[in-house]
């Protein structure tokens, strides 16, 4: 039994961090927006979307893992794979992914792959095996939107040695300088952000069907401030 068990859980794959651009966090309940998480849940007729202006020097998304893994492939479905949507949102064409780009701030440890505008999932083999504790995403170019301003990726898996990692989302109570606090339903409720003379408190609410997040912080002057 104690191998049996063993033999299950070997082969996860932690995600302890999901970063946008513009936001230090993620949502894993917010049903109503194309989260992240979107793209773990085996399901192609949901898709995670970011608007192409929120795309600040080409990044996707940061995926941060509880510690260094080994990978030889990615398998992505690139866009929103659903017939009536495919075509009316961005496709990535170029897609960029750097590995530990948190430790060495350099963007050499990289696999960079030209991707077919297809609803089909495309299995992308890197040329080493890479070991990283963060991957950041880039998109280097697009194939064009009929309609909306959104970039779309429904599914994202992760391989190595033929073996598809299972990933697990567990959220660090601590991160890179933030705390969080979660209610009893396990939802996101605040993130302190503490560095450099500043406190952040940034507050998550519900108004209508989106979840906004609400930063307060005390500026350098003593000043409250708030946007």
């Amino acid at each position: 039994m104690f191998f049996l068990s063993f033999s299950i859980f070997a082969n996860e794959l932690k995600i302890q961090k999901i970063r946008l651009i513009k936001t230090m966090t993620y949502d894993k309940n917010d049903k109503y927006r194309y989260s992240p998480l979107k793209m773990f849940d085996k399901k192609n007729d949901t898709a995670f979307a970011v608007p192409l202006n929120e795309t600040y020097d080409d990044l996707v998304l940061i995926l941060h893992f509880d510690k260094e893994y080994e990978f030889d492939e990615i398998n992505i479905s690139a866009g929103y794979f659903d017939s009536k949507w495919y075509l009316k949102n961005y496709r990535i064409k170029e897609i960029n992914f750097i590995f530990n780009y948190n430790d060495t701030g350099s963007d050499k440890l990289k696999e960079s792959f030209i991707l077919k505008d297809e609803m089909v999932s495309q299995k992308l083999k890197f040329s080493e095996k890479r070991k990283a504790k963060d991957i950041w995403i880039k998109a280097r170019s697009y194939y064009p939107s009929s309609a909306y301003d959104d970039v779309c990726i429904s599914e994202m898996s992760f391989n190595n040695n033929g073996k598809e990692y299972d990933i697990v989302i567990r959220p660090a109570r601590n991160f890179y300088g933030s705390k969080y606090e979660y209610d009893i339903e396990g939802n996101l409720v605040k993130e302190t952000i503490c560095g450099d003379h500043l406190n952040y408190d940034l507050n998550y609410y519900r108004k209508d069907n989106q979840f906004i997040g609400k930063c307060e912080y005390i500026d350098e002057d003593n000043v409250p401030q708030q946007f």
